[in-house]
């Protein structure tokens, strides 16, 4: 097949693969050929059907499988092209009707990863972050509803850990927004439409199941999409760009990482260390969004501590810590290190997906519809999802 790139707004690129007529031609043959193993017609054994009969009484499947290869091939070219690096999502695959003995001509639209420079995020103007204290007054009000207690001593150590916990992340919390927000106003760059408006999606679902809502046509769901489309438009900006700072600066997630996550996760779910950790083990789409929570708050930790210019206690619980059967697992759940390409772009916000978009015909029926479908792992057997993820 030949491929010509042709660049359109922003992010988006359309592809267009040309095919001689002899890999068409290939290409029904093997379709006919893979229809044949599982036919049954009366009077052959399977796979021994001539070509006539298979056509007669599978024509339909045949054409379902025969569309099925070119995708398959069209979707393998466009990834050994641009090395796999920076495609973030199919957004649309056209394939025309076409006669066995013709030349045929597909078009691809892709979006990529966005290009852009970082700004200089070593001279951050930040709040200053004091260490906070706590008065033995809050330590009263957190233990007036505990009653008597034998070993009192220990209580109001745990009750003055917590408050000194709570009102450090406070504290962290003000100087990490002032961070994100120095840093989108600092760099802009166009963001791949496709992403933004399936994020703004799942935000939409997110709230259309805890408020119980209805959305009865599409007017109604474009209404209730503009709600969240600037909300996903700059969580994107965010995950892009703190994937470029992580990137640039090395920084890694340990298995330490993981267990401070989990342990500050179970304090603010009231889910225990172990039931988090069971449920990251079974469920691959949320070790992902793990691994991006956990990355993207060390590049925070560490665009604070540089331009604060001290070291930044992170309030971590003092029993943070599993059995040493349970930290082996822990260790098996950190992201490896691969090799990459000087030019491979790949986010870990906004994964590569080489056939998570289903063509047309397939979004039609999606239930909020006109979106490809950029976020279930499980879309395709043959690719990763694209799961650009919201702002922690």
């Amino acid at each position: 097949m030949k491929i010509e790139i042709g660049k359109t707004d922003g992010t988006r690129r359309i592809i267009t693969l040309s095919a001689e007529a002899s890999e068409v031609a290939a290409m029904r043959r093997r379709a006919i050929d893979e229809v044949r193993k599982l036919a049954k017609i009366p009077g052959f054994r399977p796979g021994k059907a001539p070509d006539v009969l298979i056509l007669q009484r599978q024509k339909d499947v045949v054409d379902r499988k025969f569309r099925s290869i070119l995708r398959e091939q069209a979707l393998r070219h466009v990834n050994f092209f641009h090395g796999g690096g920076n495609i973030l999502a199919i957004v649309d695959v056209e394939i025309p009707e076409v006669a066995i003995d013709e030349a045929l001509v597909i078009s691809i639209a892709i979006d990529v990863s966005p290009e852009f420079e970082l700004p200089d995020y070593n001279h951050i103007p930040l709040p200053t972050l004091v260490e906070p204290e706590v008065s033995n007054w809050e330590i009263d009000e957190q233990l007036r509803e505990v009653g008597n207690d034998k070993d009192v001593k220990k209580l109001q150590e745990n009750a003055r850990a917590e408050i000194y916990r709570q009102k450090m992340f406070e504290r962290i919390k003000k100087c990490q927004d002032a961070i994100l927000e120095f840093l989108c106003a600092s760099v802009d760059f166009p963001l791949p439409e496709s992403i933004v408006r399936a994020n703004a999606i799942a935000l939409l679902e997110q709230n259309i199941r805890k408020m119980d809502m209805h959305i009865s046509d599409e007017a109604e769901l474009e209404e209730a999409l503009n709600l969240y489309i600037s909300e996903a438009r700059r969580s994107l900006k965010v995950d892009f760009i703190l994937e470029a700072i992580a990137k640039k600066e090395a920084i890694t997630i340990t298995s330490n990482d993981l267990v401070v996550y989990l342990f500050t996760q179970a304090g603010v779910s009231d889910v225990s260390p172990e039931v988090l950790l069971r449920k990251i083990k079974k469920d691959e789409k949320l070790l992902r969004k793990v691994h991006k929570d956990c990355l993207a708050y060390k590049v925070i930790i560490t665009l604070l501590e540089r331009n604060s210019h001290q070291k930044t206690p992170i309030p971590t619980p003092d029993d943070a810590s599993f059995p040493a059967e349970e930290e082996e697992s822990i260790s098996m759940l950190v992201p490896k290190q691969k090799l990459r390409r000087s030019d491979d772009t790949t986010s870990k916000f906004a994964r590569p997906c080489l056939d998570s978009c289903d063509c047309r015909e397939a979004r039609n029926e999606s239930r909020l519809s006109c979106t490809p479908n950029v976020s279930p792992a499980d879309s395709s057997d043959e690719s990763n999802d694209v799961s650009a993820a919201k702002q922690f």
